[in-house]
C-alpha cells in the first residue's frame, strides 16, 4: 500500500474529528472565571432561548478547596435583579463535600427540588457537571455518566421575564468574587433543550482545553511508523 495514501489519510481523519469538535461545540457562555476573585455578570441576552422551559445547563469545575459551609456555584435565574432561582448548584461542606443541583419544579418557584450529583466531591481536579431538565425528568451527570434520573411533574416556568432580557433569564455568583467561592469554572453552558446521555459523554470527551490538546493530549504528538521485512520508515505528523 502506498505510504503517502496512509498518511494522508490520517491527517485527513485528524482534520475531520477537529473540525467535528469546533462545530459542535457546547454553547458557551463563560470560560475561565475564578470565582474566588471575579464576579460572574453574563448579559441574558447572550444564551439563546433561556425562557425554554425544557434545558440543560453544563459546567466545568475546579474546586480549590472546600468551603466551611454550603454555597452556590451559581444561579440561573428568571431576572438578575430578582434572583429568583430557576437551577442552582450548590457546593457543601457540612455532611461531606456534596455537589447539589436545585431546580425549580411544579407550579410554584418555591418547590426546589434537590439533585445530589455526589457526596464525595474531589478537590483540585476538573469535573464536568450536567443537569437536564425535561418535562418528566430531571437527569443529573458527572463526568459523562448518567447519575440519577428524578421524576418530577415538570419544570417551574416563570410568567414574568423582564422585557429587557438582558436582564435575564440569565446565570449570576452572588458570593463570587470573594473567598466564599473558592472556585473555577469554564464551559458554562445553557441548552435550549434537555440532553441525552451520548450527546453528554460527547461534551465531557472535548475536554475543557482547546480541540487539539483535547484529542491527543498537551504532550502528545502523532507519528506514523511503517514496517516492511527489514524496511522501517517513520513520519512525523505533529
Amino acid at each position: 500500500m502506498n505510504y503517502l495514501v496512509i498518511i494522508l489519510a490520517v491527517i485527513l481523519v485528524v482534520i475531520i474529528w477537529y473540525v467535528y469538535i469546533n462545530f459542535t461545540s457546547a454553547p458557551t457562555v463563560a470560560s475561565n472565571i475564578d470565582l474566588s476573585t471575579t464576579s460572574l455578570s453574563i448579559p441574558g441576552n447572550q444564551i439563546k432561548g433561556g425562557t425554554s422551559s425544557n434545558y440543560a445547563i453544563g459546567c466545568w469545575i475546579f474546586i480549590k478547596n472546600m468551603p466551611s459551609g454550603s454555597v452556590d456555584i451559581f444561579n440561573y435565574v428568571d431576572n438578575k435583579n430578582k434572583g429568583t432561582n430557576i437551577c442552582s448548584l450548590n457546593i457543601s461542606n457540612t455532611s461531606g463535600p456534596t455537589l447539589t443541583a436545585n431546580i425549580a419544579t411544579g407550579t410554584s418557584m418555591q418547590t426546589q427540588t434537590p439533585v445530589i450529583l455526589t457526596t464525595n466531591l474531589p478537590v483540585q481536579t476538573w469535573i464536568y457537571a450536567v443537569i437536564s431538565v425535561s418535562s418528566n425528568y430531571i437527569d443529573s451527570y458527572l463526568n459523562g455518566k448518567l447519575v440519577n434520573s428524578t421524576p418530577i411533574t415538570g419544570p417551574w416556568q416563570s410568567t414574568n421575564y423582564p422585557t429587557d432580557n438582558a436582564q435575564g433569564p440569565t446565570f449570576i455568583s452572588p458570593k463570587s468574587g470573594s473567598n466564599d467561592l473558592p472556585v473555577i469554572i469554564t464551559g458554562l453552558s445553557r441548552w435550549n433543550t434537555p440532553l441525552d446521555p451520548q450527546t453528554v459523554f460527547g461534551y465531557y470527551s472535548q475536554g475543557n482545553g482547546n480541540a487539539m490538546q483535547t484529542l491527543l493530549g498537551a504532550n502528545y504528538h502523532l507519528d506514523v511508523v511503517f514496517k516492511k521485512d527489514s524496511d522501517t520508515r517513520d513520519w512525523s505528523i505533529f
